[in-house]
């Protein structure tokens, strides 16, 4: 299960420019681009945004994990709101029974809605790799609002917006080695 914690971290490298690659259980691989680009605008110009109905897709401000408030410099808290970010993940995701028996693995895309506020909304899941990863993606992200799990509140000058964004979830089989229940 330790091999986890690096696969989750692609969840905040998703902020950045990459592609994701999954292989599915007939061994195909497929590449997928659906990753933003976040660069903050020059000065004294307005955020490049993706803007749809009042949400955007790149801002100023990407929002965070709770957890790692006033713990450093800009970057130290963007590295402990990643590894605390992943901790949730990894305490939270159980590899189904269905893709276990049927050595299913490979990348699940979960798409979100940060809210002004850092709560979770309109998850949807965009990407699945079938027996039962997409279910168990699309839970975990919304487990944080059950748990009342609130990010920080993305930003688009100085103010609060709402952010959608992709999330992608890795299922890998060898992370499950000698962990009894699969989770």
């Amino acid at each position: 299960m330790k091999n986890l914690i690096p696969l989750f971290l692609l969840i905040f490298l998703g902020f950045q420019s990459c592609d994701a690659q999954h292989n599915d259980n007939n061994g195909s691989e497929s590449k997928i681009d659906t990753i933003q680009r976040v660069v903050p605008p020059p000065p004294g110009r307005p955020p490049p945004s993706l803007q749809e109905e009042g949400i955007f897709r790149v801002v100023e401000e990407m929002p965070r994990f709770p957890g790692c408030e006033g713990k450093g410099t800009k970057e130290e808290i963007r590295k402990c709101s990643e590894q605390e970010f992943t901790k949730f993940i990894y305490k939270n995701l159980q590899y189904p029974k269905e893709a276990r028996e049927k050595k299913i693995e490979g990348t699940c895309v979960v798409q979100l809605t940060i809210e002004e506020d850092g709560s979770v909304e309109d998850v949807e899941l965009v990407r699945d790799i079938g027996g039962g990863c997409g279910e168990e993606a699309v839970r975990v992200v919304e487990l944080m609002n059950k748990k009342e799990i609130k990010w920080t509140s993305p930003k688009s000058a100085n103010r609060p917006v709402k952010v959608r964004f992709p999330l992608p979830v890795k299922f890998d089989l060898l992370s499950i080695e000698g962990n009894e229940n699969g989770g």
